[in-house]
């Protein structure tokens, strides 16, 4: 019950429940004190919608402590295990010896009309932006399940 346990609802046709998993998986091989338990979303919640894929729910002493749904906040498809431990940093999920927010990984484009070429940090790519995020409380997972 001391230790944290982390619940990942996804999908194998999600691209972004592939990133998230494979991010899970770096952090469960560094942080063996964390649990993670991975649940096709539909085989845990009937009806639970694609559009809130991958969603990771954090319990602490049995209760739902905090949650992530979607990559959104946490670089969106550019999103680095670096990144998901850091988030979880903040929310005291676990202790990590990052001091600072990593930087976003840049991206090296090439104009193809001008032959320019620009670097781009992660955030300033189409689709990274800060949309958001739904909220769930503790009984909704039940009532996803209800048909709710």
């Amino acid at each position: 019950q001391e230790c944290w346990v982390l619940v990942h609802l996804y999908q194998t046709y999600a691209e972004e429940c592939g990133l998230m998993g494979a991010a899970l998986d770096t952090l469960a091989a560094k942080f063996k004190a964390l649990k993670i338990v991975k649940i096709k979303s539909t085989a845990a919640v009937e009806n639970f919608p694609d559009k809130n894929l991958p969603a990771l729910f954090m319990y602490h002493e049995g209760s739902m402590q905090h949650q992530l749904v979607t990559l959104n906040s946490v670089g969106g498809r550019a999103m680095r295990p670096v990144d998901l431990e850091w988030h979880l940093s903040t929310l005291h999920v676990l202790s990590t010896h990052l001091e600072t927010k990593p930087p976003p990984p840049t991206f090296k484009l090439q104009n193809a009309n001008t032959g320019r070429r620009v670097e781009r940090r992660s955030g300033e790519l189409a689709g990274d932006d800060d949309a958001e995020e739904p909220e769930y409380g503790d009984d909704d997972l039940e009532e996803y399940a209800n048909g709710a």
